[in-house]
């Protein structure tokens, strides 16, 4: 590992020194002057906070530091009787991908090439006794001319937690960038596929569309994004109280990019089982079996007691086109079958849209 370059020249051994030191050569920061009392109060912030802080010598290339500093990059201490280590030791834990960058930056700052004093860098690094990457703030002080630089004192913390929070929030910013541009895609979508004979009946038949979509957004929200297959059909069947069943075994966890498109089909299904199915009779039900089927999840839609039917429709209307094309973009089939007793219909899509619980 080389050292980084840096103006600072080395005292040479007949020139005068300074009568004091910039920086007090015993290391041990004390709050108020209270000696012993003061230093335990430095120790209690230092725990407290999660601060370690730390002392560089930039004539002799080495730092001092409290032992908490040391921790935090897995380097044990000193051995007693000797204060300093060796600079570059703190150097070789440096994420490969951040050292040259970080190197760059500290000795353009040493020679004070962004017309400042402070040194300050978010950096990763790779423990050195568990091996795993870090996050580590670094501010310091640098002390004398551009051309003469003795001494940095700062201190450092670990920002792991913070970093990774800020990732999280960076990361659902794009996901809730990525649902807003779906919602209104699939708003265009109803409107162009939704149709009617009258102003009234298409104002009907789209609210009831844009409402499923709200339901299932608001389920999702409720659940953090994560929800299960049961927990749909639920949600979109709630209206009709216990007329409808669900089986589900085992229970399946959803990925949301299938949610909004499942639960829209739902949503068909029972609205045309409210208009011209099981539903629409006093004692019509409809039983909801979710099944796992080697590298398939089925979901079979079997209505009962509703309007005895003679014979399947002899066209698709709007909802069955809707529910169709609702099947293919989750990569999924749907068969109607249609009997005497009612509306069965069989879903099948692939198991990579569900993780069991």
């Amino acid at each position: 590992m080389k050292s980084v370059p840096h103006v600072a020249a080395r005292p040479d051994a007949g020139a005068a020194q300074p009568a004091t030191a910039v920086v007090p050569p015993d290391f041990r920061p004390d709050f108020g002057g209270h000696g012993a009392e003061g230093i335990e109060r430095v120790r209690l912030a230092m725990d407290n906070l999660g601060l370690g802080f730390f002392e560089t010598d930039l004539f002799r290339d080495t730092v001092r530091a409290t032992p908490n500093t040391f921790a935090m990059f897995g380097l044990p201490p000193p051995p007693p009787g000797s204060n300093d280590a060796p600079r570059d030791i703190f150097w070789a834990c440096y994420h490969p991908d951040d050292e040259g960058w970080a190197q760059a930056r500290y000795a353009a700052d040493l020679r004070r090439e962004r017309s400042s004093d402070t040194y300050c860098e978010r950096v990763r690094i790779i423990h050195a006794q568990t091996h795993q990457v870090r996050w580590l703030e670094v501010i310091g002080r640098i002390f004398g001319p551009a051309d003469r630089r003795s001494h940095i004192v700062g201190m450092c913390r670990d920002v792991t937690a913070l970093m990774e929070a800020e990732e999280q929030q960076r990361l659902l910013a794009i996901e809730v960038n990525h649902r807003a541009n779906n919602v209104l895609a699939v708003s265009q979508a109803l409107v162009a596929m939704t149709q009617a004979e009258d102003v009234p009946s298409f104002r009907r038949a789209l609210q009831t569309r844009i409402l499923a979509l709200a339901r299932t957004h608001d389920l999702l929200a409720r659940s953090a994004w994560q929800t299960d297959l049961r927990s749909v059909v639920v949600n979109e069947t709630a209206a009709f109280d216990d007329r409808v069943s669900v089986s589900a075994a085992p229970v399946l966890a959803l990925r949301p990019s299938v949610v909004q498109a499942l639960a829209m089909l739902l949503h068909e299904l029972a609205i045309n089982a409210a208009k011209h199915g099981a539903l629409s009779e006093p004692g019509g039900t409809v039983a909801v079996t979710i099944a796992q089927n080697g590298k398939e999840i089925s979901l079979t839609w079997r209505e009962q007691g509703g309007p005895v039917i003679v014979a399947a429709p002899d066209r698709a209307g709007t909802g069955t086109v809707l529910m169709q094309r609702l099947a293919r973009s989750m990569q999924a089939s749907l068969v109607p079958i249609w009997t005497q007793d009612g509306l069965l219909a069989e879903l099948r899509m692939p198991m990579t849209h569900c993780e069991t619980r």
